[in-house]
């Protein structure tokens, strides 16, 4: 189904972004700049918006789900909202026919662990995760993070997760997302 495939390209999202599942879902396309090739996460968990690049991968993404649906939001749904509100039976499928544990918050944890197993600084994946940095670090407070200084960081953990999953036997997601 549209939606289901829209909840597939969520998840991949997820990985390649380290993104809470809610700050996905609740992306609109007014909130995504092609010309700048950065889009701005404003529903966030410290409320504090986020801005981030848009990579190759991620543009690769937002095309496949321009039409998909009609909807404000990029990562639509089929009913009343248009917004997707619980991907669990997608996701659970994926499960299953991965065998692998891949909620949103497993691939939250994957895009962490990947940017430290590829050395990118604590301050740059705070920053890519929206975490705040402790009132006591005197040193957060003089990094200045955007999100053209986060682009390399970016494009290396994607570009190691997708040689990885190319690499590898991966599901195919249309199962999931039609089933």
């Amino acid at each position: 189904t549209p939606t289901g495939q829209s909840i597939c390209d969520a998840m991949l999202f997820a990985l390649l972004t380290g993104l809470r599942r809610g700050e996905i879902f609740s992306l609109k396309w007014t909130d995504l700049d092609f010309k700048a090739s950065i889009f701005t996460v404003y529903d966030t968990k410290n409320t504090l918006p986020l801005e981030l690049p848009i990579t190759n991968h991620i543009e690769d993404l937002f095309h496949c789900q321009r039409g998909r649906i009609a909807s404000k939001y990029v990562f639509a749904a089929e009913n009343i909202y248009g917004q997707v509100r619980e991907p669990k039976k997608i996701v659970a499928k994926v499960k299953a026919l991965s065998n692998t544990h891949c909620d949103f918050h497993d691939l939250r944890r994957t895009f962490a662990t990947t940017a430290e197993h590829l050395d990118v600084g604590t301050y740059k994946l705070k920053r890519l995760m929206n975490h705040s940095t402790g009132r006591d670090d005197v040193t957060a407070g003089y990094t200045i993070l955007t999100a053209e200084t986060l682009r390399p960081s970016v494009e290396k953990i994607q570009g190691y997760l997708m040689q990885r999953m190319f690499g590898a036997s991966v599901i195919e997601l249309a199962l999931a997302a039609n089933g």
